[in-house]
């Protein structure tokens, strides 16, 4: 399947917002990773399903840190995200 977990903050590979990934359905192969982004132009958030290998972890560029902290901002995502560093610290890959 794919090496990324919930919490972690992806982006396309071709670009695009950052993104939390929100939830795995490992039954589903088409589009398998479900993420989360907020949508400036609307001020909303947004919910996607993507494919595996369209995804890549994101680097977090200075200037997407103010994209970032809205994507933070839900206390969902926020939770995801915390969980998965947690994890990554217990496991020492941070």
């Amino acid at each position: 399947m794919s090496s990324f977990s919930i919490g972690e903050i992806v982006q396309l590979k071709s670009g695009g917002p950052l993104m939390v990934i929100v939830n795995i359905d490992k039954e589903i192969t088409s589009a398998p990773i479900q993420c989360k982004w907020f949508d400036n132009k609307t001020e909303t958030y947004i919910v996607d399903s993507f494919k595996p290998d369209s995804l890549v972890l994101s680097k977090k560029p200075e200037n997407e840190y103010d994209r970032l902290s809205r994507v933070l901002s839900s206390p969902e995502t926020r939770a995801l995200f915390f969980e998965n560093l947690k994890q990554k610290a217990k496991k020492g890959e941070l």
